[in-house]
This record gives structure tokens, sequence and C-alpha cells, in this order.
């Protein structure tokens, strides 16, 4: 088996493996059934099946970014923390709009520090993930 398909399925494992974990966490936190995830999704207008919440749970399937947006509005979290960014309690109990906020403020604080060549960088680099991410809703 090549080298590169030997750790692209280790990175799977580990991101499916991940955010299941977060996915508990979140579920827990909530106090929240399998049942009311699934008519939360319905009312979202993207209905998850109790399978496809189970597997989800267990780690079993590798999340798209449109899935964890999803989630993370499904379970009141930020969606790049299920996605296994940022240390594990940071975000469980936080609304999404105040961590959102806090993120935009940090982002702030660093951009404004950096060389304005580093700045138009970031700046491209962000502009081609929100293209790429374009289907993810960035507000609730």
């Amino acid at each position: 088996m090549p080298k590169k398909t030997v750790q692209r399925e280790a990175l799977d494992s580990f991101a499916k493996s991940k955010f299941g974990s977060r996915l508990r966490k979140a579920k827990a936190h909530r106090n929240i059934t399998n049942k009311e995830i699934v008519r939360r999704s319905i009312e979202l207008g993207s209905p998850l099946s109790e399978s496809t919440v189970s597997k989800s749970l267990k780690g079993l399937i590798k999340p798209t970014l449109k899935r964890v947006a999803l989630w993370g509005e499904i379970l009141d979290v930020y969606p790049y923390w299920l996605w296994g960014y940022g240390s594990e309690d940071h975000v469980i109990g936080a609304s999404y709009e105040v961590e959102a906020k806090q993120y935009l403020d940090e982002i702030n604080q660093i951009f404004f520090k950096l060389h304005p060549d580093l700045q138009f960088l970031l700046l491209q680099i962000t502009r081609e993930m929100m293209t790429s991410t374009k289907n993810i809703p960035n507000e609730k």
C-alpha cells in the first residue's frame, strides 16, 4: 500500500474518532437524546437518520464540512471544535455567537501584529477557504 494512502487512512481514522468523541461530549453536556438530534436535523432541513447519528457518535463516519456545520447547529457548539480544533473543553457551554466573537477578537489581535505581506497572504488563504466551504452557514 502506498505511503500516502496509509497516511490518509490514519488521518481519516483519527478525524472520525476525534469527531465522535467530541459529539458524545457535546451531546452529554446538552443532555440531548438521539431522537432529539434527529428531530432537530429535520427542522433544520438536513435530516439525519438514527443510524447516522449512532454511527457518528461512535466515530464510524468521517464528517463532511456541511455535516460538521449541521452538528454544530444542533448541539450549539462551534463546528470547528467538533472537527478537533481547540481544547476539549473550550467550546462546550459557550453559545455559538459568544464563541465566534471570542475567535474574531483573537484573530484581529493576531492579524494586526503581522507584517502587511503576511496579512495579504492570510486574507488570500481565508478567501480561498471561504470559497471551498461556501455551503457552510456562517450564522445561526
